[in-house]
């Protein structure tokens, strides 16, 4: 005020972190160093997990065996791994992201997909009011959900197996639409990894803010060059 500057219009208050339930202290040598775990997980991943577990109402508790679990089940398994199924050469052999209308997936595709693509929908809209209040571990736990469950569409669908052109060209759609939307809405927690996604699937730049993260609104094309593995699974 003495400066004459605007008062904040929001203040961010938020709780401790402890180191499995018991406050740091370089007493007790219990402090975790910062660049031993990013050397463990990498900075995104750890990014990510206290993001994930910092719930500003409470104290959190850092978990070495907890932060490593929930890295290589939300990162590696439930993000990455599908994205590396879904766009293999064995399955996607036009290296193609398809472009479809949603009355135009295959019937049961789309039946099967109702619960996903209305998940997908959700979450855009749940995550523009989150990112507002920073409750990012809200935002993390509906992305999270949502990948879940492209994995279990992905997964029963069995692509490896399909056949029939439409029936896998729809499922890819699906696949593709879902991982491009849940990326675009993870850039603001996990940077680096929401960009690797999405350029595999080939989405371009400028195609990547709030406006474009609806189901469908992308028009598709050429997959971008493989990479990889975005991060490799952690080892005890």
């Amino acid at each position: 005020m003495a400066a004459g500057l605007s008062l904040p219009q929001k203040v961010f208050i938020h709780g401790h972190w402890l180191i499995d339930n018991v406050k740091m202290s370089k007493s007790l040598g219990n402090v975790v160093n910062p660049s031993e775990a990013i050397t463990k997980f990498t900075a995104e991943g750890l990014r990510y997990f206290l993001l994930k577990h910092g719930n500003p109402s409470y104290d959190c508790s850092f978990n070495w065996n907890s932060c490593l679990q929930t890295i290589n089940s939300d990162l590696v398994n439930n993000v990455g791994n599908l994205l590396n199924r879904s766009t293999v050469e064995k399955i996607n052999k036009e290296g193609m992201y398809p472009k479809m209308e949603i009355e135009d997936i295959e019937a049961e595709i789309r039946e099967n997909a109702k619960k996903l693509m209305e998940m997908v929908e959700e979450s855009r809209e749940n995550c523009v009011d989150l990112y507002d209040e920073m409750s990012y571990f809200k935002i993390i736990e509906n992305l999270m959900l949502t990948m879940k469950e492209a994995n279990r569409l992905f997964q029963s669908s069995q692509p490896w197996k399909e056949i029939d052109e439409k029936r896998l060209k729809s499922l890819l759609f699906v696949t593709y639409d879902t991982i491009r939307v849940v990326t675009i809405l993870l850039q603001p927690i996990t940077p680096k990894m929401a960009e690797f996604c999405l350029n595999r699937l080939g989405v371009p730049k400028n195609e990547r803010n709030l406006e474009n993260s609806r189901f469908g609104s992308y028009s598709g094309g050429k997959l971008g060059a493989e990479r990889g593995v975005f991060i490799d699974r952690i080892q005890k």
